[in-house]
């Protein structure tokens, strides 16, 4: 039997409190969909998370209702800073979850 694993996938989405229209989380939705998809992903907990917010102990909060072992993040260039500040804490916290990081930036 195949090892289950859990993937969370994540994005800051700053157009979520105005509700309007942002393609920012596009990216990380197809990455989502096309592993659910994957037959090589049966059984395998995928997660997405999108938050407008910076707040890291909110982030590191988010992660903790059910810590992964991918975390994938979609970087753009104004979100960057903020996944190199979140990435040091989500080490510090889950030294042995894998972190990849990629996007059109």
């Amino acid at each position: 039997m195949a090892p289950t694993w859990n993937f969370t996938l994540a994005c800051l989405e700053p157009s979520i409190a105005t509700g309007e229209y942002s393609p920012f989380s596009f990216g990380v939705r197809r990455v989502l969909s096309a592993c659910r998809h994957t037959p090589g992903f049966d059984g395998t907990s995928l997660r997405l998370i999108e938050r407008e917010d910076t707040d890291i102990d909110a982030w590191l909060a988010d992660l903790a209702s059910e810590p992964p072992d991918v975390l994938g993040l979609s970087a753009f260039v104004w979100s960057f800073p903020f996944f190199a500040e979140l990435i040091p804490a989500v080490r510090n916290a889950w030294p042995q979850i894998r972190i990849v990081m990629g996007g059109p930036s």
